[in-house]
Parts: structure tokens; C-alpha cells; sequence
């Protein structure tokens, strides 16, 4: 028993032996050796911080996005706030015209030796419709007063405009006295219609349009034309209708300054006739 039980220990270290020279990496021990793992771990460490970055920046814009969105959410609020103003204003207007619009009640007749009745007095604190009122009278003043500034100063420039011209006329006038013979008729006409040009520019400019009111064949209008005479005409449908324009108008801000000179149409049996320089003659004359 001695002798099999070393000759089997013999095989097992020759055994070994070989297995150890065949695998070099165990040691006797059986137990392999531990690969070098720290490349590994740093190259994960390095892929995690470039993900962290990336969700880093991806919070940025997120952020900024958000910011973004609760400016536009204030400006909305704030937007919101002016339409309240406005709509609580026009309540306090409809609600003060109802009461100043609310007629009084009528009189009653009371029995003898009984008190009448005290008056009914709206209810509610009418400071604040007041209080509208005034607002809207002082912007209402703030208008006339720019109103009547932006005309002034239309006016003053107008003047100035005339001012210029009537120095530029009288220099046009020396020249003409002083030179008559070196000019010709129609040299001074070209400068006297220059004059004209300038003046409607200065109209223009202070505010005043210029033109014709309406069409030739619509019914006079005695608002913005002045009747300078009269067409005969068979046509009765054409009976009070403009048949010629003789000027044109000069208008500001709506209203005529001078009208526009028409003939208008009259049936035969109407109309007087009118000579060459516009005069009226009776069917006696």
C-alpha cells in the first residue's frame, strides 16, 4: 500500500509539472493571474465625463428655452393686464352714461298732509365715473391743444412761404422795369407761372387740397359748388345737374375754403340765359 500510494503521488506532481509549464500564467498555486484592468476603467471613466458633458449642454439649452418661454409668458400676462384696463374703463363709461342717461321719475301726486316721498339717489360711489369723465376731458383738451398747434405752426410756415415769394415778386418786378426791352412775352409768362406753381405748393403744404368736387352729369352740391350760371336743357332728368366746371375747389380738412365755380342744367322752361361772362339775363332782356 506504501509503494502505489507514492507511485500515485509521483504521477499527480509530474501531472502538475506539466500543467505548469503549459499554462504559465497560473501560478502552482492553481489561481490565474489578474489581468491589467486600469486602461479599461479609465477609458470608461473618459466616455461617462463626455455624456455628462453632453447632458450638461443639453440642459443649457433647455434652460434657455425655458427662460425664453416665461419671458414670452410674462409679456403675454402683461399684455392680458393692459386688456382688463382697457375693458374695465369702457364698463366705467357704459355704466356712467347709463346713470347720466336714466331719466328722472315723473312727479306723483301725494294725499293731502303726506310727506313726499325722498328723491332716489343712484347707487354706488360715482367718484370713479367722474373721476372717467375728467380723464376723458383732459385728453380731449390735450387733442385741441396739439390741433391747434400743428395749425399754428402750418399758418407760420405759410407765411413764411408768402414772405419769400412776395420778395421773389418784387425782385421779378424790378428786373422787368429795369429790363423790358431784353425780355420776352414769353420769358415773363414762364416766370409768372412759376409763381403759380410756388403758391400751390405753399397751399399744399399748409393743408389745403385742390381739385375738382364730384363729376360732370351729379347733382350740384351747394356745400363744395357755387352755381355760376346755367344750361338749358329739354332733359329733365338732367334738371339740377353740374354741365360744366369753371374752377376747382380749395378744400381744408373737409371744408371748402372756395368752391368750386360750376353751370348747372335747368329744363327750358326754367332757365334764364347766360352770356359769355356769366351773367344772368332775364327772358325780358
Amino acid at each position: 500500500m506504501t509503494a502505489q500510494t507514492t507511485l500515485v503521488e509521483d504521477k499527480a506532481e509530474m501531472a502538475e509539472s506539466a500543467e505548469n509549464s503549459l499554462e504559465p500564467t497560473k501560478k502552482k498555486s492553481g489561481k490565474k493571474i489578474a489581468p491589467n484592468k486600469t486602461k479599461p476603467k479609465n477609458e470608461e471613466i473618459k466616455v461617462m465625463m463626455d455624456k455628462v458633458m453632453e447632458t450638461a449642454d443639453d440642459l443649457k439649452v433647455v434652460q434657455g428655452r425655458l427662460t425664453a418661454d416665461i419671458i414670452g409668458l410674462s409679456d403675454k400676462i402683461d399684455g392680458f393686464q393692459d386688456a382688463m384696463g382697457v375693458i374695465s374703463n369702457k364698463i366705467d363709461e357704459i355704466q356712467f352714461s347709463a346713470v347720466s342717461e336714466t331719466p328722472a321719475p315723473e312727479p306723483r301726486e301725494y294725499l293731502s298732509g303726506a310727506a313726499p316721498a325722498p328723491e332716489a339717489q343712484p347707487s354706488g360711489d360715482l367718484g370713479q365715473y367722474v373721476t372717467t369723465r375728467e380723464m376723458f376731458d383732459k385728453y380731449a383738451r390735450q387733442m385741441d391743444r396739439r390741433d391747434g398747434e400743428l395749425a399754428n405752426k402750418k399758418f407760420m410756415h405759410l407765411m413764411e412761404k408768402l414772405s419769400l415769394m412776395r420778395e421773389d415778386y418784387a425782385k421779378l418786378c424790378r428786373n422787368l422795369s429795369e429790363n423790358a426791352a431784353s425780355y420776352s412775352g414769353k420769358e415773363v409768362l414762364s416766370s409768372f407761372e412759376a409763381y403759380l406753381v410756388d403758391i400751390e405748393n405753399m397751399l399744399t403744404d399748409a393743408g389745403v387740397t385742390i381739385g375738382h368736387h364730384g363729376n360732370i352729369g351729379d347733382p350740384v352740391d351747394v356745400q363744395h359748388q357755387r352755381i355760376m350760371g346755367v344750361v338749358a336743357t329739354d332733359d329733365p332728368s338732367k334738371n339740377g345737374t353740374v354741365a360744366q366746371k369753371l374752377s376747382e375747389e380749395y378744400a381744408y380738412d373737409g371744408r371748402a375754403i372756395v368752391k368750386e365755380k360750376v353751370n348747372v342744367y335747368k329744363t327750358a322752361a326754367q332757365a334764364p340765359a347766360v352770356t359769355e361772362t356769366g351773367f344772368r339775363l332775364s327772358p325780358s332782356e
